[in-house]
């Protein structure tokens, strides 16, 4: 992806996380009903190339990478060094609190 997009790719993990999309269930969501899985997928209107990107772009990055709570697992979970727990937007009520920008457009 284009150096524009970097923070695109990094809300994308979290919306996804938002979502409940993962990379164990991400290809199963491409059936779902949710307009806003949909539109994160690339199956349900043309919001990626509004941004100027595939409008699979959450797809292929939820499916190459996952969501924030696959990366945050994978880089400082239980299994790494610093062994932390859970990743924070996992509960939802962790002091460190993540979550996408939300837009103001009904194309969202």
């Amino acid at each position: 992806m284009a150096r524009t997009s970097s923070a695109g790719w990094f809300f994308t993990t979290i919306y996804a996380e938002e979502l409940r999309i993962d990379r164990s269930n991400v290809a199963a969501a491409l059936d779902s009903s949710d307009p806003r899985v949909r539109r994160l997928l690339g199956v349900g209107g043309d919001f990626g190339s509004t941004l100027g990107l595939p409008n699979d772009f959450g797809y292929q990055i939820v499916s190459l990478v996952g969501s924030y709570a696959d990366i945050y697992e994978r880089n400082l979970g239980q299994t790494r060094p610093l062994r932390l727990s859970a990743a924070p937007t996992k509960s939802g009520t962790s002091a460190l609190a993540v979550c996408s920008p939300r837009r103001h457009s009904a194309s969202i």
